[in-house]
């Protein structure tokens, strides 16, 4: 059996990818300046305000935004959750799924819906708890990401992104579409006023096979219960999954009935 051990690994980048991009196309689209008399407005109106992209002082705080979910940063943790629908119906793609990243440097665990993954101390264990399987093997080298906050102003600044904005029960949104855009239509963040932490993202993209017309996307949505930026990696030990007895690799007890394979 033939695995890409750096696959799954990508999936939640994937994920963090998406964020990343959101809040790339927010600080270097457009920057909302918000007087403490407009703020209180909009708490009560609820209205969202259109403004253009000016402050040099806030696009250095979306920046900083953007820098606390960055996934080529040597060591953060993320917990979440994304799901994925179908625009216009509402199918659902990829039902609501949580999600942990725990990282430091070539050290990680991950989880992902029913499936986690150990990379660290010496081994690398994959377990699927829907398919009750353990995979197993010496520990990999991670692949890492190539984000470069530097190269979002030029890619984004032209895209005719509109931007509209509103706060709503200490959380700051922000709105950003473009229904001409042939891969991103449409973005929405939302972070804490006072801890300044992204708590939501939002992204439509354009329908595949058809980039032009309106309808079909897919609404992507990920949510964030916490951030930090230590992975604080002794909770996640992969010998609670598997043990050495008398040099041969088994499973600890409670995985009775899972199926163990080495590679």
């Amino acid at each position: 059996m033939k695995i890409n051990h750096n696959k799954r690994f990508t999936q939640l980048v994937v994920v963090m990818a998406i964020t990343l991009t959101a809040l790339a196309v927010v600080a270097m689209t457009g920057v909302m300046k918000f007087s403490a008399k407009k703020a209180e407005s909009q708490m009560l109106n609820h209205a969202p305000i259109i403004e253009k992209a000016t402050d040099k002082q806030l696009l250095k705080q979306y920046a900083q935004l953007l820098s606390s979910i960055d996934p080529s940063r040597t060591e953060y943790f993320q917990m979440g959750s994304v799901k994925v629908l179908q625009e216009k119906d509402s199918t659902v793609l990829s039902p609501e799924m949580s999600f942990v990243v725990a990282r430091k440097n070539n050290d990680c665990y991950y989880r992902l819906g029913a499936t986690e993954t150990y990379n660290l101390q010496g081994v690398y264990v994959y377990v699927n708890h829907s398919t009750k399987k353990v995979m197993l093997s010496k520990q990999k080298q991670m692949a890492g990401t190539s984000f470069n906050l530097t190269k979002f102003p030029k890619r984004f600044q032209d895209e005719g992104y509109q931007l509209s904005s509103f706060i709503k029960g200490g959380k700051r949104q922000i709105r950003l579409v473009n229904p001409a855009h042939l891969i991103y239509k449409e973005y929405s963040l939302s972070y804490d006023t006072v801890t300044h932490k992204v708590t939501e993202i939002f992204t439509k993209t354009a329908n595949e096979t058809s980039p032009e017309s309106q309808g079909r996307g897919k609404l992507i949505y990920v949510s964030f219960s916490k951030l930090a930026n230590e992975a604080d990696l002794k909770k996640y030990d992969p010998f609670e999954v598997v043990k050495q007895k008398e040099g041969q690799w088994q499973l600890q007890q409670r995985f009775k009935g899972y199926e163990l394979i080495s590679m």
